[in-house]
């Protein structure tokens, strides 16, 4: 009798399998938890490097903390190129006071700039965005946390979209203005001598969203025998030369990233652990 007792108990609860359905898996199963959310921004990592080399520069910044975030939009089918905008950033320290967003390392945020282009994007449970990696000092030795992460952000979902113009030496020395390049302030001129026509473009500090650019002919962009780029006033100076003579039928081709969809968000994160 106690043999049967166990076998009914036993067939009593027995989940039912029905066929055709299967088992919904968390997609959290295996894995770490979050280390923080705030406003749909996302710490996705935190990694943080010390390192010795011999003959190293005395002013080397060998040691180093890669804080990551994940400014998240609801999420989109097909690929989508992401703009991403720091547009605040309050000052982070450690638990013990030290001081990790130096203006050195605040001055190499390429989104702190303006608009930036992200390679490298997140999707995770319905939410998806550019993911950014702030480099920052690191943190003083038994250090155990971060006090405060606080700012604000604005990310886009981008298409990239071509610009042509015609006869670009009729609108030499002028701002562009096309539909792509709204706030992207872009100008540009052109020099023809000696065989060769230079082009010169006047564009923010901060220009991933030009994707690509230059001069073309028949539909098809030359190859430059020059390229090099420089800051001057507080805007970046893109200069391509070319072995050509100009002509009437040459045209300037810009590839750029226009933002369609964008959000402004705010986040705060407070005593974030460190590793």
């Amino acid at each position: 009798m106690r043999i049967c007792v166990s076998v009914l108990l036993s067939v009593a609860f027995t989940p039912l399998i029905v066929l055709g359905q299967t088992k919904q898996s968390d997609p959290m199963d295996g894995r770490n938890e979050l280390i923080g959310i705030s406003g749909g921004v996302e710490i996705s990592a935190i990694r943080v490097k010390r390192e010795r080399v011999s003959y190293s520069a005395k002013s080397a910044k060998l040691n180093s903390m890669d804080l990551t975030i994940c400014p998240t939009l609801d999420y989109a089918p097909g690929n989508a190129d992401f703009l991403v905008q720091l547009i605040e950033l309050s000052p982070i320290e450690d638990n013990t006071g030290t001081l990790l967003s130096t203006d050195e390392r605040l001055e190499n945020i390429d989104c702190l700039k303006g608009e930036t282009k992200c390679s490298e994007t997140h999707s995770f449970r319905g939410r998806q965005g550019p993911v950014v990696h702030l480099m920052l000092d690191a943190p003083r030795r038994g250090a155990e946390s971060l006090k405060l992460i606080r700012g604000k952000v604005k990310v886009s979902r981008g298409i990239t979209v071509k610009a042509v113009f015609l006869d670009p030496a009729a609108i030499s020395g002028k701002e562009l203005k096309h539909k792509s390049l709204e706030g992207f302030s872009t100008h540009m001129t052109i020099e023809h001598k000696d065989g060769e026509t230079t082009l010169v473009l006047k564009v923010p500090p901060e220009h991933s969203r030009l994707v690509t650019w230059g001069l073309g002919k028949d539909g098809i962009l030359l190859t430059e025998d020059f390229k090099s780029e420089s800051v001057r006033d507080g805007a970046a100076i893109l200069e391509t030369r070319y072995k050509v003579n100009y002509s009437q039928d040459l045209f300037l081709g810009l590839i750029v990233a226009r933002p369609t969809i964008s959000k402004t968000l705010e986040f705060e994160f407070k005593n974030i652990a460190l590793p």
